[in-house]
């Protein structure tokens, strides 16, 4: 892929049901298989985020090994599609990514 480091590329669209989008590494999320992870099932998560000292814009889902890690949730303020957008540098490493309301113009 050759872009500008200008150009925002079209990753695809994120359809949110829970009202919620989740940036992070995938193999922090939901498995049963290491329950240590804050998020090893959607009980868990839902936990994480009913927390009294929760923002309700969105949080930091700490690692299990301390610190920050594990991903960040943000509140969309609803259901809907989003349109998922990165910008690379020229080497093809990601410099930032956006995510906006998809309105059909997609």
């Amino acid at each position: 892929m050759t872009t500008s480091p200008k150009s925002w590329v079209p990753l695809g669209i994120c359809h949110v049901d829970a009202g919620m989008l989740m940036v992070g590494d995938p193999c922090y999320s939901a498995h049963d298989s290491h329950p240590e992870h804050p998020i090893h099932n959607w009980s868990a998560f839902c936990d994480l985020l009913y927390k009294d000292d929760q923002n309700p814009r969105g949080m930091q889902i700490e690692h299990p090994r301390g610190g920050a890690g594990c991903g960040v949730v943000v509140c969309t303020g609803g259901d809907g599609q989003y349109k998922v957008e990165a910008r690379f540098n020229n080497h093809g490493d990601l410099l930032e990514m956006r995510v906006r309301p998809d309105r059909g113009e997609y």
